[in-house]
C-alpha cells in the first residue's frame, strides 16, 4: 500500500491535477456531482498497481507526467461512471 511518504511529491502533484480534472469533467461533461475525496482512491489504486509493476519506479519526464495525469483522470472518470448510483 502506498503511503504519502512513499509517493514522490511530483507524483502527488499529478494525482491532485488528475483528481481536479476528473471532478470538472464529471460535472461539466456528465452532469454528475463529483467529490475529490471519492475520486482520489481510484487514482491511488492505479498508482499502487503501477508502482508494484515497475518496482517503485516513477516517471520524471514532463511528457510522461502529462500522460500520467491524463491516464489517472480518465480512469477516475471511468470508475465514477461505473459506480452504482445511490437511490
Amino acid at each position: 500500500m502506498l503511503t504519502s511518504a512513499s509517493i514522490p511529491p511530483h507524483i502527488i502533484a499529478c494525482l491532485n491535477r488528475a483528481t481536479d480534472r476528473a471532478a470538472k469533467s464529471l460535472r461539466n461533461d456528465h452532469h454528475m456531482a463529483a467529490q475529490r475525496c471519492r475520486l482520489r482512491p481510484h487514482g491511488v489504486a492505479v498508482l499502487e498497481q503501477a508502482a508494484a509493476e515497475s518496482k517503485g519506479l516513477h516517471p520524471t519526464e514532463p511528457d510522461a507526467l502529462k500522460f500520467l495525469v491524463t491516464v489517472l483522470c480518465d480512469m477516475m472518470v471511468e470508475a465514477a461512471l461505473d459506480e452504482p448510483k445511490s437511490a
